[in-house]
């Protein structure tokens, strides 16, 4: 193989070049900032022909017309470079359609967002203007056991004319595990549902004190003031305690504080008893809402647990899971999908959008729903 650096040709051993092309292909995969931080590390001659991102380019359009002859001179397409140099070279190039590689993009819908009614980092108000901005046309603002976000949401998304989905993200626990199910297109006013979320606030409240009272244990003062006043007179929810712990230097990011403090047989976690599934989706129902299982690959569950999960779920009255979820990967919407179809359930699609310093989670930036799956926005727009 053979090409130009500096204008000086040069050879380029065979290995270094397959080596190459497989980076490209994995680029494919890879979100923004990490795609953006792996181009720099392309060799050349490769690296001019990478594209900016998003990628709209087939893996054949990366490589000068040199490096795609075969032996006879011929031009080899996409699939042929892919059956020779990519991880999926065990794939007959007959199985690999020609078609254009996408990467995520804007879509209408955004099912699953977090404001400062919660653990969310900007105001409802703002959160709506950020989502108009981002393309989105129809939002479900998703806080954690409350819809005090809603009024506010409301007033701006008219304003900005967007389609606001009143929603609430209700914490559960089911066989020993923390489950979330969301309640999409509810009238929040109902009385069953604000009961029932009164009472997981109050937990939250009594939660957080708890683990105030554990990190103290450790030497670390003073966390249950900051996380109440990081939550600004929302709920305080671990984020807030993370936010703090980050703050003091404890870890480098949010995420290892988790890792570090909060999570099970760590210094911070204190076990919580939620809801129990029927009783949220039927505070869901009551509401006239649709519940939905939220991010289902995030409870790291067996195939037959998952199942039967998904069978009290829908036995309870639940109607959707959540295909595309957050910064799940392609194999994990392939398996969601292929539970929603076994279930006879409804697809949502939700960022789970947090804050806009998680490079992983933006707000209805998402891959695409299978086509065959029937979305569950259909109820609504009937």
């Amino acid at each position: 193989m053979r090409g130009c650096m500096g204008g000086i040709e040069r050879t380029i051993p065979f290995k270094r070049f397959a080596l190459t092309l497989r980076r490209c292909v994995a680029l494919f995969c890879m979100p923004e900032k990490i795609y953006n931080d792996s181009v720099n590390r392309i060799p050349n001659p490769c690296r001019r022909k990478i594209p900016a991102f998003p990628l709209t380019h087939t893996l054949s359009d990366l490589l000068p017309d040199k490096f795609r002859r075969d032996a006879t001179g011929r031009l080899i397409n996409h699939s042929e470079c892919l059956a020779l140099f990519s991880p999926m070279k065990h794939i007959p190039p007959k199985a690999i359609v020609e078609t254009p590689i996408t990467t995520l993009k804007p879509v209408s819908y955004d099912l699953h967002t977090h404001s400062t009614a919660s653990d969310g980092a900007y105001a409802p108000a703002e959160l709506i203007r950020q989502a108009h901005g981002a393309g989105v046309t129809h939002l479900a603002l998703t806080d954690h056991d409350s819809t005090d976000g809603l009024i506010a949401a409301q007033a701006e998304a008219t304003e900005c004319g967007l389609t606001l989905i009143p929603a609430v993200e209700i914490s559960t626990s089911w066989h020993g595990k923390s489950v979330h199910i969301v309640g999409l297109a509810i009238d929040p006013d109902k009385p069953e549902l604000q009961q029932g979320l009164a009472r997981l606030q109050s937990q939250r409240m009594a939660r957080a004190e708890e683990m105030g009272r554990s990190l103290a244990k450790k030497g670390i003062e003073g966390g249950f003031e900051a996380a109440r006043e990081l939550a600004g007179g929302g709920m305080i929810t671990r984020t807030h305690f993370a936010r703090f712990l980050a703050n003091q230097g404890l870890a480098t990011t949010v995420r290892a504080v988790f890792d570090q403090y909060l999570v099970q047989g760590k210094p911070g976690y204190v076990h919580t008893e939620w809801a129990g599934l029927e009783d949220a989706v039927g505070w869901i129902k009551s509401a006239g809402g649709i519940a939905v299982v939220a991010h289902p690959q995030r409870y790291k569950l067996t195939g037959s647990w998952l199942r039967r999960l998904l069978i009290e779920f829908k036995e309870a009255g639940g109607e959707a899971l959540e295909v595309v979820a957050g910064n799940a990967s392609l194999g994990d919407i392939q398996s969601s999908a292929t539970a929603a179809r076994r279930h006879e359930l409804l697809a949502s699609v939700g960022s789970d959008f947090h804050s806009p310093d998680s490079c992983w989670l933006k707000l209805g930036h998402l891959q695409e729903l299978p086509k065959d799956l029937t979305p569950v926005w259909s109820l609504w727009n009937d």
